[in-house]
């Protein structure tokens, strides 16, 4: 099992919407998921409440009850947990980053929010684990900025950037993820490289 965790400090980054989408890219992949609500917003729960279809398993919980949660997705033997946290508690998120495979930092392509990802970055590294920033609510201008960006600082970026589409909000609104409302859109082809991108490194960690 491989648990992944959606971080940032900074609210409104992104963090929910790119959750829940890998969740539901993982979960038609066919992957066994639960996806954890540790955010007080609840974005996620209110996305669930909103779905019609019981997968990915979504659960709200706080971060203090996460080992129990773990524990028990181990037992129910899921393939990935991936955990939405709202970054506020730095005492809880250190010891919860310590338990965890892989970080997902999501930040839009300004200095002024990537400056802000500084903070779960530096954490995660003293927990001994690995972040890849994911740069969401890109336009097509900025993607060939960031590109070279992204290629230039491998050990920070992931290398698929999500783009600033209607999709996320439109799929969001039926309790849905964008592969399941626009299976054929940018958005969704671009979570789906994104998920690949994931489960490569998830599974690197995992062989080495």
């Amino acid at each position: 099992m491989h648990i992944v965790v959606i971080a940032n400090s900074k609210g409104g980054s992104g963090k929910s919407t790119l959750a829940i989408n890998l969740a539901v890219a993982a979960h038609l992949a066919g992957l066994k998921v639960m996806l954890v609500d540790c955010d007080p917003q609840k974005t996620v729960t209110d996305w669930a409440e909103m779905r019609s279809q019981a997968e990915p398993r979504v659960v709200s919980r706080a971060l203090r009850d996460l080992s129990a949660v773990f524990a028990e997705a181990r037992k129910e033997k899921y393939d990935l947990v991936l955990v939405d946290v709202a970054g506020r508690d730095n005492a809880a998120l250190f010891g919860l980053f310590r338990q965890v495979d892989f970080v997902l930092v999501p930040s839009a392509p300004f200095n002024v929010e990537l400056r802000v990802t500084k903070t779960v970055r530096r954490m995660v590294d003293s927990a001994g684990r690995q972040s890849r920033i994911v740069l969401v609510r890109t336009t097509d201008p900025q993607a060939r900025r960031t590109r070279s960006a992204i290629v230039d600082h491998q050990d920070h970026f992931a290398p698929v950037a999500l783009r600033y589409l209607v999709a996320y909000p439109d799929s969001y609104a039926q309790g849905e993820g964008v592969l399941e409302t626009f299976s054929d859109s940018i958005a969704a082809t671009e979570v789906r490289a994104l998920l690949d991108y994931m489960l490569r490194q998830l599974n690197g960690r995992a062989n080495g």
